[in-house]
């Protein structure tokens, strides 16, 4: 009985603490089921689409589409567009970008043939929205160029700002920071020109925080410094969140830890008498962050909790409103059309009707509860099972940079270590006063030798740390093959007279798919390798010839060349070293770098070789 009773007054708080924000959409709904004229059903179902738009973009494409075919019943063009233009919208809301360009389209045709270039531009500037979402730069400027001739001609300052905005925001996701700092100033002039002081605000705010993207901080401080001096001369509190939030972050890129832990607590404190959760909790994760770069671990898990707190209860919250708000106002919304037409029609089945009403309702709002509670631990074991992966892919990250440390540390120790110590004892050599002149030239060609083989061995090392560490993506692009080999020839010109090699080329000229960074680094560790095997006064041979769409690069010297097993070591990936014709010291990771590079550009390493023989090294490039 108590558990009863319990339950009952459970009901109750939840059906008052939602009765204010059922109210509107009862409302609407009661509206639905009178026979009204067919524009005011339009209008009704336009209403309950922009109740749900933001919410539940599924319910909200069911009423849009409604009321688009009272609209074509009615033949009011406009209204057909503009509900066209909703349902793009909540399938953009819901990644269904396919869909949301389809709906987009048709409100452009219908724009265009009203000739209404307001909301035609509108359109344009979803347009953008989709495709930079797609990362289709290509189409994204086609429709921003349609949008921005619109804009200019109308002068519409608050379109331009939002033109400029998607520009930004296209340059942003090709990580060019540079041009979207460019149009957030193009924003903050049409403000000034507008007087809009909390737009320039915003802006100053997110220029400040594109320059610490650009590693500008004392700019990115700037800005923020004078977006905080504007907001306080206008003292609009919703803004102060924000822009504490952002100073401190930047203090703490500077450095200046105990500036960016005051703006920290400012940002909460007018977080919390606002109420504004969203930038509580993204002061807590920037303040883990913080003390995670000043190394204290415990205030940097402490404040991380803090941040899965709030986070966590948001989640609930969202969860609640979604399932009382959406579903159960809807039901329970239809329930009470359903009980003012039985009291109408049927009043002398007043007790029986009641009887029915508590019943159904109690019955749903159990069923809802549950339902609720069913939802709440699905979602949790999906988030638990996210982090999980997340976690298993950090470790992931963490075993393979420790690889890389480690065979750093054994490049450094062993082979730059030793050349360094050869280059000391060189030097003290060279300023004994007992070694004549011919003995001190010697020695210092020595130097320059060990000095120039160490700047090689580094630089493949840092190229090589450099796409362990970062991935870098390649950027295929037409390379002229004949002015790239010239520019390695020219930057191996000392080695190649040192030696007295003599270097061949028969080079076509002939653009090639490719990039030249990679190439370029590639065929110089192929070229050293070449001069570094081959004795004095041999020749080296760089040929190219095409055949069956492929380019074949030829790099041929006459040296010592290579058994079977060190080809194979080759095409393992497996990091070798050998000493060249005049003892040249090597780190064994030319080769292996060559062949990690050569599979980033699509080229396949081709090793033809025999002992006292010499090597022939040949990059298949193809060329479609």
């Amino acid at each position: 009985m108590k558990s009863n009773i319990l339950f009952l007054i459970c009901v109750s708080c939840v059906l008052i603490s939602n009765s204010q924000s059922n109210r509107e959409l009862d409302s609407l709904l009661n509206l639905l089921n009178k026979k009204n004229t067919d524009t005011i059903q339009l209008q009704t179902y336009r209403a309950i689409g922009d109740y749900y738009m933001y919410n539940n973009a599924s319910k909200a494409i069911e009423y849009f589409e409604h009321a688009k075919s009272i609209a074509i019943k009615l033949n009011r063009t406009l209204d057909i567009a503009s509900n066209y233009y909703s349902i793009g919208f909540c399938n953009l809301l819901k990644g269904k970008y396919d869909l949301s360009l389809d709906n987009y389209f048709q409100s452009v045709r219908l724009y265009e043939k009203l000739n209404d270039d307001r909301r035609l531009a509108n359109a344009y500037l979803s347009i953008i929205n989709v495709y930079t979402s797609n990362s289709n730069i290509v189409k994204a400027n086609e429709y921003y160029d349609k949008a921005n001739s619109l804009i200019l001609a109308r002068k519409d300052s608050d379109q331009l700002i939002s033109l400029f905005s998607s520009k930004s925001q296209l340059y942003y996701n090709q990580s060019k920071y540079d041009s979207a700092l460019f149009y957030l100033n193009e924003q903050y002039k049409v403000s000034n020109l507008i007087k809009d002081t909390l737009k320039t605000i915003s802006l100053l705010s997110n220029m400040g925080l594109m320059y610490k993207k650009l590693k500008r901080n004392k700019e990115a401080l700037e800005y923020c410094s004078n977006a905080l001096s504007l907001l306080n001369k206008v003292n609009a509190n919703d803004y102060y969140p924000i822009v504490y939030n952002n100073l401190g972050s930047i203090y703490s890129a500077l450095g200046n830890y105990k500036e960016a832990k005051e703006s920290f607590d400012k940002s909460i404190a007018y977080s919390l008498q606002i109420g504004n959760k969203g930038v509580e909790m993204e002061n807590y994760l920037n303040l883990s962050d913080m003390y995670g770069q000043m190394k204290n671990y415990k205030s940097q898990n402490e404040f991380l909790k803090k941040y899965y707190t709030i986070k966590d209860s948001l989640f609930t919250l969202d969860s609640r409103n979604q399932m009382t708000q959406l579903e159960a106002d809807y039901q329970l919304g239809k329930k009470n059309i359903e009980i003012v037409k039985k009291d109408a029609d049927i009043k002398e089945q007043k007790n029986q009707r009641n009887i029915f009403i508590v019943i159904a309702l109690a019955t749903f709002i159990l069923l809802s509860t549950l339902y609720y509670f069913f939802v709440r631990i699905q979602k949790k074991k999906v988030l638990l099972e996210e982090k999980n992966t997340q976690i298993q892919k950090q470790k992931t990250e963490l075993e393979n940079l420790n690889i890389v440390k480690d065979r750093l540390f054994s490049i450094i120790s062993h082979d730059i270590r030793n050349p360094l110590l050869n280059i000391r004892s060189y030097l003290l050599l060279t300023e004994n006063e007992n070694l004549n002149t011919e003995q001190k030239a010697i020695y210092k060609n020595r130097t320059l030798y060990a000095v120039s083989q160490t700047g090689e061995m580094l630089d493949n090392l840092l190229i090589w740390a450099n796409m362990q560490i970062k991935n870098t993506q390649t950027t295929i692009t037409p390379i002229n093959l004949k002015d790239c080999v010239s520019d390695i020839i020219s930057v191996l010109q000392i080695q190649v007279d040192q030696k007295k090699i003599s270097l061949v080329s028969s080079i076509d000229e002939i653009l090639i798919p490719s990039d030249y960074h990679i190439l370029s680094i590639a065929l110089r560790n192929l070229l050293t390798n070449a001069i570094k095997f081959s004795h004095e006064n041999q020749t080296v041979h760089i040929q190219s010839k095409i055949e069956n769409n492929y380019l074949y690069l030829s790099i041929q010297d006459h040296g010592i060349g290579m058994n079977e097993d060190q080809i194979q070591q080759i095409y393992k990936k497996e990091n070798i070293s050998t000493l060249g014709t005049q003892g040249e010291k090597g780190s064994g990771l030319g080769l292996f770098l060559v062949n990690e590079l050569l599979s980033k550009i699509n080229t396949e390493l081709i090793i033809k070789s025999k002992l006292n023989e010499g090597s022939q090294f040949i990059l298949k490039i193809p060329l479609l």
